[in-house]
């Protein structure tokens, strides 16, 4: 019995001891500190156009969430209505292809400002990119949100 306990003991701490390192909670620290190579270059607004995250913050509960952007005229502050907006949901997973999550784009009761329905299946860093492309207002944007 002294010999099982033993090895079920040395099991969990080996098991404890490979396990990787946590992501660092967002909401606390204000940066993940954790390295994102899909992420590196990507400026956080690029264009003419700015693309703000107004709701939620950087945490999301798990499962089905909504999001909801702003998109401005830099120049003027001026909110953007647009019918080109696309939007790419994504959980990069380490060796293997990102997990996708559907994303669905509806105009939101002000101007300029518009929800995205997708659902976030697991735990963890996703990063959202957003485009628009409406004439000569042509806009990027990238967030990264914590699904808890």
């Amino acid at each position: 019995m002294e010999k099982l306990f033993l090895a079920l003991l040395f099991t969990g701490l080996l098991a404890v001891g490979c396990a990787s390192e946590p992501a660092r909670d967002v909401a606390t620290t204000g940066t993940t500190d954790t390295a994102m190579p899909e992420m590196d270059g990507m400026a956080e607004n690029e264009g003419n156009v700015e693309i703000a995250l107004v709701n939620p913050d950087e945490t999301v509960p798990m499962g089905d969430a909504e999001l909801v952007v702003a998109v401005t005229d830099k120049a003027t502050g001026e909110p953007v209505t647009t019918d080109n907006m696309a939007v790419e949901v994504y959980m990069p997973m380490d060796g293997m292809e990102p997990m996708l999550a559907e994303a669905e784009v509806t105009a939101a009761g002000e101007p300029g400002q518009y929800a995205i329905a997708t659902y976030l299946g697991m735990e963890g860093m996703w990063v959202v990119n957003a485009e628009v492309s409406e004439g000569d207002q042509q806009g990027k944007a990238h967030f990264m949100l914590e699904a808890k």
